[in-house]
Formats: structure tokens, C-alpha cells, sequence
């Protein structure tokens, strides 16, 4: 089995949940079971009129056993073959069609190696699709398209130019080593 598919293999038949939209047009879904992630506390601007300019604070948060994050590539939202909403809808349609997404379960992932494309299905009929954006949105770099953080502290990430890497979610992008995907 390929390290992409094997990845998402336990996901099929999990609902999404908390399917969110993040900054600009960034997506999160989680699967599985919740778990409270806390990080140690450090420091934060406090960006408040006459509050101090910094102050410690500990992030905590709750995500699935498994993320998923659309990040930064062009994706559309059809149920049923019915276009709800895409990258460039306004936050209001894109709120609107991903409370649609919450609460489906994921039955398939498939990506063409050729452009990076991805497919994910859910079993009431939504399917979420991405595709690198172009190079004049985020240079010329290859970005991740997406990101999937696994229950074992690893990252599976997919990028623009088709190429995967599955490893630990602490490595740095230069320490990474990027496969192809066929």
C-alpha cells in the first residue's frame, strides 16, 4: 500500500467534525476521537489599549486524533455535484457549505499524481477537491496543499509540485524529504 493511502486508510468511515474555516481561505476538519493538546506557556502580544504589551499564555486546544488542514491551494466544495462553495467565496458561503461537510464521514482520497489534485469523498455526498494554486498566489515554490497530522506525532503533507513527505510533525521543511508521489 502507498504511504498516502496507508495514511488515510483509517479515516474512511470516521465523521468530520469542528470542519472550520481558519485564516483566509485555510480549511480544518478533524476525525476520531478528541484529545486536549495543551503547549507550554510562552509569551504573546497583547494588542489591547493600556494592557501591558506582553503577557504569558498557554494555548490549548482540542483537535481529532487525526487533522486535516487544506492550507494554501485552490479548492471547491460540490454536493451531490452541486457547487457550494470554493477558495474565493465570501466567509459566509464558505461557513454555509462547510457546516454542510461537518458531521460526513470520509469513504475516499484520491490524488493524481500527474498535477497534485486531490479528491476527498464523504459518504453524504459532499467531495471536497484541491488543486495547487498558481504560481503567481504563492511564488514559485512548491507549497504544502495540505496537511495531515496522524495520531503518531507524524505529518503526511502534499505539495504543489506532487510531491509528498510523511514525517515528524516537529522537522523543519528543510529537513524533510520530499517523494514522488507515483
Amino acid at each position: 500500500m502507498h504511504p498516502v493511502e496507508e495514511a488515510f486508510a483509517p479515516l474512511a468511515g470516521l465523521p468530520s467534525w469542528r470542519v472550520e474555516n481558519g485564516h483566509g481561505s485555510f480549511i480544518t476538519l478533524e476525525f476520531g476521537e478528541p484529545e486536549l493538546v495543551i503547549h507550554e506557556p510562552g509569551m504573546m502580544h497583547v494588542l489591547i489599549e493600556g494592557a501591558p504589551a506582553e503577557a504569558m499564555r498557554r494555548l490549548a486546544f482540542v483537535h481529532g486524533r487525526w487533522h486535516l488542514m487544506i492550507y494554501c491551494c485552490q479548492w471547491s466544495l460540490a454536493l451531490n455535484g452541486t457547487a457550494l462553495a470554493d477558495n474565493e467565496s465570501d466567509r459566509v458561503t464558505m461557513n454555509r457549505a462547510l457546516a454542510v461537510l461537518n458531521g460526513q464521514a470520509i469513504t475516499d482520497v484520491s490524488i493524481d499524481p500527474v498535477d497534485a489534485s486531490t479528491r476527498f469523498s464523504f459518504d453524504l455526498g459532499c467531495v471536497l477537491m484541491t488543486t495547487p494554486a498558481s504560481d503567481d498566489v504563492y511564488g514559485v515554490e512548491p507549497v504544502e496543499q495540505w496537511m495531515l497530522y496522524l495520531p503518531s506525532s507524524e505529518v503526511l503533507e502534499l505539495r504543489s509540485d506532487g510531491r509528498y513527505c510523511l514525517g515528524s510533525d516537529e522537522a523543519s521543511p528543510d529537513d524533510s524529504t520530499w517523494l514522488p508521489l507515483g
